[in-house]
């Protein structure tokens, strides 16, 4: 307890020992003391405040000088005080004065600062330290804030802005490409922020390979404006029929041979060997009443002559062989021609059409063919195997369909410009983007601009916050003064 405290056991600065010193000895000889105390005297450096120093180290606090310091009982014991105690034991030596007690000079008017004026006075004298350190900080941000600010300077984030812009201005890049693609008199304009639109995209092929690509798609741009592309000519449609069983009963038909002279059977002979052709030119030669000389031997004939011969001849070509050679001369087709020019740039369809056609052509000519040795030859079967057109018609109809529609898509396509004008910006697009992607891969290194600005806020904040205070600690300390 307190009142048990005789004295103190010390160590350390003025003493080197372990002493024992009872300031507070309630003995006075064979008497006690009504009340306890002691005042020491001494030179500079005897101890006085070694033993101050010792009681703060024994109450609980830290003294680096001191290495041991503890409260004694008469008996020479240690007294363990609890922390109630130990909160009314006192020193007043210098550090309390330092502390508690403050001179603020100022001409002739000198203020006494005592107990919690020292203490806000401090606070202040630490607030100013902390102003000048942020003002100092400030400054130094301020400094470089405003020279980064430049333009030239390569550590500022507009130097680099900048060189983005030039990399996107000009004939030869994304401005002038642009302005190609919109068929615009002057350059597209190019912002500060116009690079933030090329960033995100990537691409597989490289600068030369887009250009490539969009000097192409630019071409077919012009063209399709123009409307020189577009295929006017229709594709013809085709309706002709082919009757390959007619044709094939017309070659099968057998005519029954007449009853004839010598001079009949040898006119019978001829259209046997496939000149009946022969016959009916002598049936028109011999029948004009102004043929008096035999075209073929020069020698005169009368009138009786040319018209036996034509009964002779028409004796052999009756009615039924005449009509025969009628049916087959209907029967007998043309070869179709198309014009498939126009229709060039649609290469595939074009091909598989005159394939078609080239099969339906050989086809009616080995068919003709046949017919031919029929009408030359009436009397007698032909057993030639005739060739199927009707089949080849019906695929070159479908196949000619086809082409009209590729025509039409291909029109359609080669006049709306909007999804060729699309493809050009997006190619574009990727050619700027590689134009600047290692200048924003530098202009994000530099990119440290909002960081410094938010730092000068947080400077500019923190300065004011550390004035607002010093004025309020300055007022309280004025108010308490006064």
């Amino acid at each position: 307890m307190l009142r048990d405290i005789a004295g103190i056991r010390l160590c350390g600065a003025n003493f080197d020992e372990v002493t024992n010193i009872l300031l507070l000895d309630p003995h006075e000889g064979n008497k006690v003391k009504p009340v306890k105390g002691t005042l020491l005297y001494g030179r500079n450096g005897a101890g006085k405040s070694t033993l101050a120093k010792a009681v703060r180290k024994a109450k609980g606090e830290s003294q680096d000088t001191i290495s041991q310091a503890e409260f004694l009982s008469i008996n020479n014991l240690p007294i363990e005080l609890t922390e109630e105690e130990k909160s009314h034991v006192f020193v007043f030596d210098e550090e309390y004065i330092d502390k508690n007690v403050k001179f603020h000079e100022s001409g002739l008017d000198t203020i006494i600062m005592l107990g919690h004026q020292v203490e806000i006075a401090e606070q202040l004298q630490e607030a100013q330290k902390n102003l000048e350190k942020a003002k100092g900080e400030f400054d130094i941000q301020e400094k470089t804030i405003i020279e980064n600010e430049k333009i030239e300077c390569k550590n500022s984030p507009k130097y680099h802005i900048k060189k983005m812009r030039l990399a996107l201005q000009g004939d030869d890049c994304w401005a002038g490409r642009d302005k190609l693609i919109k068929n615009n008199r002057q350059n597209t304009g190019v912002r500060d922020d116009t690079y933030k639109q090329f960033i995100t995209l990537t691409t597989t092929k490289t600068r030369d390979q887009l250009i490539i690509e969009f000097n192409e798609t630019l071409k077919v741009l012009r063209i399709a404006q123009q409307g020189d592309a577009a295929i006017s000519t229709k594709v013809p449609i085709f309706n002709k029929k082919y009757d390959e069983t007619n044709i094939l009963k017309l070659l099968r038909t057998k005519i029954e041979r007449p009853e004839l002279s010598e001079r009949e059977c040898y006119l019978l002979e001829l259209a046997q060997t496939g000149r009946s052709s022969q016959l009916n030119d002598m049936i028109d030669i011999f029948s004009n009443t102004e043929t008096y000389i035999c075209p073929t031997c020069l020698q005169p004939v009368s009138e009786k002559y040319k018209q036996d011969l034509v009964q002779s001849v028409q004796k052999v070509l009756s009615k039924t062989v005449e009509e025969h050679l009628a049916e087959l001369c209907t029967v007998m087709a043309e070869e179709i021609e198309i014009d498939f020019s126009p229709f060039s740039k649609l290469e595939m369809s074009t091909n598989s059409c005159l394939e078609i056609l080239a099969q339906i052509n050989m086809g009616i000519r080995n068919n003709n063919l046949l017919i031919q040795s029929k009408i030359d030859n009436p009397y007698s079967i032909c057993n030639g195997e005739i060739i199927s057109v009707s089949n080849l018609l019906t695929q070159l109809n479908k196949a000619l369909e086809n082409l009209e529609n590729e025509r039409l898509e291909y029109n359609k396509k080669i006049t709306d410009t909007k999804p060729i004008i699309k493809r050009l910006t997006e190619i574009n697009n990727l050619i700027a983007y590689l134009d600047i992607r290692e200048l924003y891969i530098q202009f994000s290194v530099i990119k440290t601009l909002t960081e410094r600005k938010q730092l000068q806020k947080q400077s500019q904040s923190k300065y004011q916050n550390q004035k607002r205070w010093c004025r309020c600690c300055v007022m309280k300390t004025l108010s308490r003064l006064v």
